[in-house]
């Protein structure tokens, strides 16, 4: 019934073929949480901040809710209101030495701040600029930092990440803080159709006190040791059912498509490994309107395990063929219903076909076709949420009424982090700031929409985790 050549068929959506095996990418015009248009009525209203009148003698002892509330006029708001670690202004009348920033982070360690990031661009949110470009950027900055700091950057060693990629660094240590300039930027390869593309330049400053480690590259770092025991603590039993992951650092993609590295940012950061979603897009060659495939990311991931001391797992594939098998189900239910059948043609948008499904019918037919599968992933959540691991989920959105709303429909990376026994709900959160740490969906509805199942597990703890699947 169905040719090899519909089998191999791209998905009209956008979605690339290769992005069907290990779940979707995101698309901002296919969906996006109402919150972003509520935003955008709200930028005329902030008022204009050259960012380094803030850096005074005493701003590192500032405290987290003074900061907050003299700079919400100039559009910083925490990335969370749930921990309030990082406040955050994205595309705000900010400024670093007369140079616009497209994205300024201060995260806090408990009271205080303990790192200021500023890019001045990245190629996610700002599109693509020419190397000439970037490369004036970066001299501008340069010299406007050896003027404000009164002392010329000594030049770090270059670092070579995957193939392609290259990491650039400044470095200038005075009393005041420790502050890097970062430039980062991808060589062409024989398919692609550039042979220099800039992705990001950002300053960095830290505390005097952590000069040791600023100087050092993301990579080079030593992380925390982190134990099965103290994943264990994180998770917090409330005494409404709920069993759910705590700690877990929030991250905002914006309005572009980076679900899959807002993601894997996020774990790589409640595993204390720093790492942020633009370095992990250029690894991942992600574009902001096209996103990421969960298969390139693990390719990458997969690449850079000895680095981060990391194994990649995945638990679940949605995988063509069994969606074919889902549809005949969805018809023979439908069929029995008296309701319309889907129809598959050459083209399949995958999209679509979820779009005129009735979610009841849906729900049955995927449990039905997948039964085992089904009580699996119920069990895998219940145990990895008790141990403190986080799930990758990758789903269909758009098709179960969430809140807060999304609007439209498409493909997207998540995190599971949490159930509900009494209420036969999963726990998850999206990176997309506050409003969307914690959110609940009934099991039958998750299971109806997922895609695909994954874990980052540290290394010296997967013979351990991996003993929870025994």
């Amino acid at each position: 019934m169905y040719s090899t050549v519909m089998r191999f068929a791209m998905l009209v959506i956008g979605l690339e073929l290769n992005t069907w095996q290990l779940a979707a990418s995101y698309h901002e015009k296919s969906f996006y949480p109402k919150q972003f248009e509520e935003r955008k009525s709200l930028d005329k209203e902030f008022k204009k901040l050259e960012f380094s009148s803030l850096l005074t003698e005493d701003f590192w002892a500032i405290e987290k809710t003074p900061f907050i509330e003299a700079n919400e006029k100039h559009g910083f708001f925490w990335v969370s209101n749930k921990n309030k670690e990082t406040a955050r202004a994205f595309k705000m009348p900010v400024t670093f030495r007369s140079t616009k920033v497209e994205e300024a982070l201060v995260r806090f360690s408990n009271l205080h701040p303990q790192e200021i990031t500023l890019y001045l661009y990245n190629r996610g949110d700002a599109g693509e600029i020419s190397k000439e470009k970037f490369l004036d950027l970066i001299e501008r900055t340069s010299q406007e930092l050896n003027t404000w700091l009164q002392s010329n950057g000594k030049n770090q060693p270059e670092i070579k990440r995957t193939a392609g990629s290259r990491l650039n660094r400044k470095l200038w240590e005075t009393s005041l803080m420790v502050t890097q300039l970062e430039w980062s930027h991808t060589i062409g390869r024989g398919s692609d159709n550039f042979r220099y593309r800039p992705e990001f330049a950002r300053v960095t400053m830290t505390p005097p006190q952590l000069q040791t480690t600023a100087s050092k590259s993301l990579f080079a770092e030593k992380d925390e040791e982190i134990t099965l025991e103290i994943l264990r603590a994180r998770v917090e039993r409330k005494e409404n059912g709920d069993v759910a992951i705590t700690k877990l650092p929030m991250v905002d993609q914006g309005p572009k498509g980076y679900c899959v590295v807002a993601s894997a940012e996020r774990v790589f950061r409640y595993f204390g490994k720093k790492v942020d979603q633009h370095e992990l897009a250029q690894m991942a060659r992600s574009g902001a309107n096209q996103g990421t495939s969960i298969e390139a990311m693990m390719e990458v991931l997969k690449r850079l395990q000895s680095k981060f001391d990391v194994n990649l797992r995945s638990h679940y594939e949605f995988e063509f063929d069994d969606f074919l098998r889902f549809v005949k189900d969805y018809n023979r239910l439908a069929k029995r219903k008296k309701i319309p059948e889907v129809e598959l043609g050459i083209m399949v948008d995958m999209l679509e076909v979820y779009r005129v499904m009735q979610l009841d019918l849906l729900t049955e037919a995927k449990i039905k076709r997948q039964k085992a599968d089904y009580n699996r992933f119920s069990t895998k959540i219940s145990k990895y949420t008790e141990n403190g691991i986080p799930i990758l989920w990758s789903v269909i959105v758009g098709k179960v009424q969430e809140n807060p709303e999304l609007r439209g429909m498409g493909g997207h990376m998540r995190l599971i982090i949490g159930y509900n026994k009494k209420t036969s709900e999963i726990i998850y959160t999206d990176s997309w700031g506050s409003g969307h740490e914690y959110k609940r969906m009934s099991l039958d509805d998750a299971w109806a929409i997922t895609k695909n199942l994954s874990t980052i597990e540290i290394k010296n703890l997967t013979s351990q985790i991996r003993a929870l699947d025994s």
